[in-house]
């Protein structure tokens, strides 16, 4: 099925009639409450291997589950959730250099 455009309402894991009673409440303990969160977290191994533990799901149930919920999304939405989005610190923010990192242990050491 295609889906172009969809309302918030749509979007609400409770309306998908996917899941069960008891899925709907653990993942609501972890705040997943609509499908782009649901299909965003299982689009890294990480995120995927958590919801199939959180869910007590196989490997093959949990692709089931998840090609489900992406059917329910306009194609473009799923396409771009379904890929890991990169993360960049923000402007301004940077590692600290090596030498920062020592004098910072140094410093704890010192104050013990």
């Amino acid at each position: 099925m295609v889906v172009d455009k969809i309302t918030d309402e749509q979007l609400k894991l409770s309306n998908l009639r996917i899941f069960s009673e008891v899925q709907l409440k653990k993942l609501q303990e972890y705040s997943i409450l609509t499908a782009e969160q649901f299909v965003g977290l299982c689009a890294t191994p990480e995120g995927f291997s958590g919801v199939m533990n959180v869910l007590n799901l196989s490997r093959d149930g949990l692709n089931k589950m998840l090609y489900q919920v992406k059917n329910q999304l306009p194609t473009k939405m799923a396409a771009k959730l379904s890929k890991p989005t990169e993360f960049s610190p923000p402007l301004g923010a940077r590692k600290p250099h090596k030498t920062e990192k020592i004098k910072s242990k140094k410093r704890r050491e010192n104050s013990t």
